[in-house]
């Protein structure tokens, strides 16, 4: 606490539990996760944190397509702020394309959404 490794509305990670900080107190420290679910933890115990407001984070969205399209043509796919990094994995006939796009981690799970629309329209016919 005395260190400021986290202040009310940042995003932290802690103990494997992610969330906004939404209050500090004297001896705990309360963190909401998206979902709305609470989290209360003594302040004591607040080791190893994760800041995610320190820094831009990335919304990662996989996509299957068919192997029988050309990865070349994925790749070099205008898709304005979303980059492609390229085939993450291979599933039998399918190929997984790994996007991503930099969000603040406040708006990671809304930004996934829009990606997946949008990976949809401009991805629509190759498969």
């Amino acid at each position: 606490l005395f260190e400021q490794e986290y202040k009310v509305g940042d995003y932290i990670e802690v103990g494997g539990f992610s969330g906004k900080v939404t209050e500090i107190g004297v001896r705990t420290t309360c963190i909401t996760d998206a979902g709305g679910n609470e989290k209360i933890i003594n302040n004591s115990a607040m080791k190893n944190i994760l800041n995610k407001s320190s820094y831009r984070s990335v919304a990662v969205v996989d996509i299957e397509l068919s192997k029988s399209v050309n990865p070349g043509t994925v790749m070099s796919k205008d898709l304005g702020d979303i980059r492609c990094l390229g085939v993450e994995e291979i599933k039998g006939d399918k190929l997984v394309y790994r996007f991503i796009k930099e969000c603040d981690e406040k708006d990671i799970y809304n930004v996934r959404r829009e990606m997946n629309l949008e990976l949809l329209e401009k991805l629509e016919g190759l498969n």
